[in-house]
């Protein structure tokens, strides 16, 4: 499809609110991100996700990890607010049975659906790994922030439940919230193979989806895909998904507040594009100072220059 980059652009532009203008009253108006995420094994990629939406311009990174990651997680950055409140099977063996702690993933859904109300955006899946215990809880926590029409960016692990049989998409399409899904090409097989090779089509129109690849393709009901195909970086370094994702979900907060109940569906696919242009932008301007040495921690330095360019 051919894609008119300056409307886009425009349209993107004008989610972005003002410094000193409307942020100039509190802390968090300029958006709340959560990130659900990480595991023992995976600490690097719920810290990028939540360190890209600051860098792109939120207030405020809410990680929401198990108690295994959360010590780590906090180590990379004071900025981060790290929440340990998942649990993992290996969290519910004997002990936890004898001390009549049977119950813990329902206590930790209910602590962070506590703070589903105060989060503009929530990202769900960097690093969270196949634990069962760890997928049901995502799946809970994503079925509670689409009844709060908290908007979802479903990336990594959370697409993992997207396609297990039992997983209905159904409520998430028929509600008019934003939910974005950030697959690979990998993922992007999955998925089809789970819900038919029309993603978009299958999903409808209330769902966005971001097929990642050389080019991005951002895919909405059954019309055709709108193709980014700005230059990026020649080198796939890890943790570039995450930012992504961390992008988008800024995006998301400001355009739902921009919009409030117009009922334009636009600037859904506006900030999907707006998250994937300015990664592919920081990447670029990463790969050009380190070649491949570059590293994703390069990447998220070039956020702020690459937004500056791109929508300021």
């Amino acid at each position: 499809m051919s894609v008119n980059h300056g409307a886009l652009l425009g349209r993107a532009r004008k989610l972005v609110p003002r410094l000193g203008g409307e942020l100039a009253g509190y802390k968090g108006q300029a958006g709340k991100v959560g990130v659900f995420g990480g595991c023992t094994e995976y600490t690097g990629a719920p810290y990028y996700a939540a360190i890209a939406a600051l860098r792109c311009g939120a207030d405020l990174s809410h990680v929401f990890t198990t108690r295994g990651a959360a010590t780590v997680i906090k180590t990379y950055s004071p900025e981060l607010i790290v929440h340990p409140y998942l649990y993992e099977s290996e969290d519910l063996g004997g002990e936890a049975e004898a001390r009549g702690d049977a119950e813990l993933p329902e206590r930790a859904v209910e602590r962070v659906c506590e703070w589903l109300p105060k989060l503009s955006c929530l990202v769900v899946g960097p690093g969270l790994g196949r634990d069962p215990v760890a997928l049901s809880t995502a799946e809970r926590v994503m079925h509670k922030a689409m009844q709060m029409n908290v908007p979802l960016v479903v990336d990594a692990d959370g697409l993992w439940v997207w396609n297990s049989p039992s997983f209905d998409p159904r409520p998430f399409a028929e509600k008019d919230q934003a939910v974005v899904l950030t697959p690979n090409a990998v993922e992007c097989n999955r998925l089809r193979a789970r819900y038919g090779t029309d993603l978009g089509g299958a999903l409808g129109e209330n769902i966005v989806v971001i097929e990642k690849g050389e080019h991005d393709q951002i895919r909405v009901g059954g019309g055709p895909a709108t193709v980014v195909d700005t230059e990026g970086s020649p080198r796939r370094c890890g943790g570039q998904g995450d930012v992504l994702a961390g992008c988008v979900a800024t995006f998301l907060s400001w355009g739902r507040k921009a919009v409030g109940t117009e009922g334009d569906p636009s600037w859904k696919t506006a900030s999907a594009y707006a998250g994937a242009r300015l990664t592919r932008s920081a990447s670029k301007a990463a790969f050009a100072k380190r070649g491949r040495a570059t590293l994703c921690t390069d990447l998220v330095e070039e956020i702020g220059p690459a937004f500056s360019a791109l929508f300021d």
